[in-house]
């Protein structure tokens, strides 16, 4: 191969990578929405299920979260669940209006009643437990579970396969 195309091989993969890693391209994830008051009215009006994400761009806890809503999106496409995030720095009437006692906070809203609320919860099978449960209220078909989530009983969250979530993320994705 020739110096020039080896260069534009290189070249083209960096290329790629940087557009995968852009916030302008995404696969199968969650679209997540700044929360304002309308919007968040407009769902609780249509009596549809709203996940409130008092997040925090510095959290790293947050971003784990994030990481287990972008599984279950996979998971489930058609859940119907939204998210709408709550900046914890600069919408602060609305993190006391939630409740929420720091950053990666999770309220989660079918119309007027809220149905589980948590803090600092980054376990994938209890989050999947809790949006699962709204599902079924939803009639929302099930999808693969990949080992993440129990199939049969979810009113207790199971142990997960040796290793873990992340470290099975990881492994996916090819960085082990």
């Amino acid at each position: 191969m020739s110096g020039i195309s080896k260069s534009t091989t290189v070249m083209s993969k960096v290329a790629f990578v940087a557009l995968l890693s852009s916030s302008a391209f995404t696969v199968h994830a969650l679209t997540f929405e700044p929360f304002s008051e309308a919007r968040f009215k407009a769902l609780q009006a249509a009596h549809k299920p709203v996940l409130i994400d008092v997040n925090a761009a510095w959290c790293s806890t947050c971003k784990s979260q994030t990481l287990v809503l972008d599984s279950y999106q996979r998971q489930y496409p058609a859940s119907g669940i939204t998210v709408l995030k709550v900046d914890f720095d600069d919408q602060k009437k609305w993190v006391r209006y939630f409740k929420a006692p720091r950053q990666s906070t999770f309220a989660l809203y079918q119309g007027q009643e809220q149905l589980w609320f948590s803090v600092a919860e980054t376990r994938a099978s209890v989050i999947f437990n809790q949006l699962n449960q709204v599902n079924q209220v939803n009639n929302v078909p099930k999808g693969s579970t990949d080992g993440i989530v129990p199939t049969a009983d979810t009113s207790a969250p199971q142990a997960q396969p040796e290793g873990g979530f992340f470290k099975r993320l990881m492994q996916k994705l090819g960085a082990s």
